[in-house]
């Protein structure tokens, strides 16, 4: 998109000078809350359904991100052939199928463990779409000066989303029950996937034909050209084992160490939004994405999510989370936004979707873990052990980076020295 009228609005919200982005971030607000309401009111059907288990919720959470896995690449793909905004519309009518069928089967009493596994996959292929593509279709409703601040205002969106669907589900399952969460969600995805059908057509013309033909090795081969690239990419996939797990971690923990029931799950779970929140208002207030700066982020998580495992109480641990989902936003918004600004448009949605399976990879793999840890060591033990991990990926990528730096600037130094010889 190229061109844009003259704002009055401050720097931190550029982006929404743009109508076609104000639409885009007013339903993907809405579509967020909804995503997040129905991923915390599946996971507190299952544990409730199984008594508790650790284990059922850590393979209902690799259920929702799984697909994402399988075919994000191949979505990517799709979408830098075609319209990102109606690629992603069709992701939304998947959700909202998902989301409808397991409101009537809750409301005909007819759910059971492996009914909610099967819905929590088939919702998990829709949102695949969804992780996929927001990102990428952002960058295009805007000016080219004004990219990081829309990845920027699109992970604040997103965050709202965490904080108001958690509220909202908690709330209602507690006085209303399942089923009515489910149907609203619905109605949630449905209004965005119509504001999507509009930008689809308006935004037509901006489709331009892909370099490489848009094939996923292509995207691959880029990726491994840009160093930087892949120094995000390990350091997302090492912060992805805690950050994208935090909500799955935190309701177990709520529900087994400390005996909370679904409401007061929901409550942690909204802390943890307002930290993410804080974070990315932090990010629209600091654009200049950096490595450096993702690699602290990524590496304070692990030792915040270690620290949070202390916490004697709910209330503590609540607390504790405001940091911990702060370091998470930051890692990941500014992240996302490096990736945005380095690839080329042609190669965006090949990138991006890469680049969301990094993210993403840690929740098929870190839930199962974590449940895992959790039956063997205690819910909290299981949280430090990952805070750990994370810390010494980091720390390792760290190490390395700056070992790189110094033989940069050994070998400047030596060449600098046989010139002047």
């Amino acid at each position: 998109m190229t061109g844009a009228p003259e704002s009055r609005l401050p720097a931190s919200l550029q982006s929404l000078a743009s109508g076609h982005y104000r639409k885009f971030a007013a339903g993907a607000l809405v579509s967020g809350t909804g995503n997040w309401a129905v991923r915390l009111a599946q996971l507190l059907l299952m544990l409730k359904i199984t008594g508790g288990s650790g284990g059922a919720a850590g393979l209902l959470a690799a259920c929702q991100y799984l697909p994402l896995l399988v075919i994000g690449t191949q979505i990517g793909a799709v979408a830098d052939r075609r319209s990102k905004a109606s690629v992603l519309m069709v992701g939304q009518c998947i959700m909202a199928s998902a989301a409808a069928i397991e409101g009537v089967l809750i409301l005909l009493g007819e759910q059971n463990e492996v009914l909610g596994l099967a819905l929590a996959l088939a919702f998990g292929i829709g949102a695949a779409i969804d992780n996929t593509l927001r990102m990428s279709l952002a960058p295009e409703l805007v000016p080219q000066r004004d990219i990081v601040n829309a990845v920027n205002l699109n992970s604040v969106s997103l965050q709202m989303g965490r904080l108001l669907g958690p509220i909202a589900a908690g709330i209602a399952i507690a006085y209303v029950g399942y089923g009515p969460v489910f149907m609203i969600a619905t109605a949630a995805f449905l209004w965005f996937a119509l504001v999507l059908a509009r930008l689809g057509r308006a935004t037509a013309d901006t489709v331009s034909a892909p370099t490489g033909g848009a094939s996923i090795r292509d995207g691959l081969a880029y990726v491994r050209a840009d160093r930087e690239l892949v120094l995000i990419f390990i350091i997302i996939g090492a912060g992805g084992l805690v950050g994208p797990n935090l909500a799955t971690i935190s309701t177990i923990i709520v529900g087994i160490a400390y005996g909370g029931n679904s409401a007061q799950a929901g409550f942690v779970i909204a802390v943890l939004a307002i930290g993410t929140l804080l974070g990315a208002v932090w990010t629209t207030r600091h654009p200049n994405a950096d490595v450096r700066t993702i690699t602290t982020a990524a590496g304070l998580l692990g030792v915040f999510a270690a620290i949070c495992s202390l916490a004697p109480s709910a209330a503590t641990y609540a607390l504790m989370l405001l940091p911990t989902g702060f370091l998470a936003l930051v890692m990941v918004t500014q992240a996302g936004a490096l990736v945005q600004v380095r690839v080329a448009p042609s190669y965006r949605g090949r990138v991006t979707s890469l680049w969301a399976i990094v993210l993403i990879a840690g929740v098929p793999i870190g839930s199962p873990l974590y449940g895992w840890l959790t039956q063997l060591l205690g819910p909290q033990t299981a949280l430090a052990v990952m805070g750990a991990m994370v810390c010494a990926v980091t720390g390792t990528t760290a190490a390395w980076r700056w070992v790189r730096r110094l033989r940069r600037r050994r070998d400047a130094s030596s060449a600098q020295g046989n010139a002047l010889a």
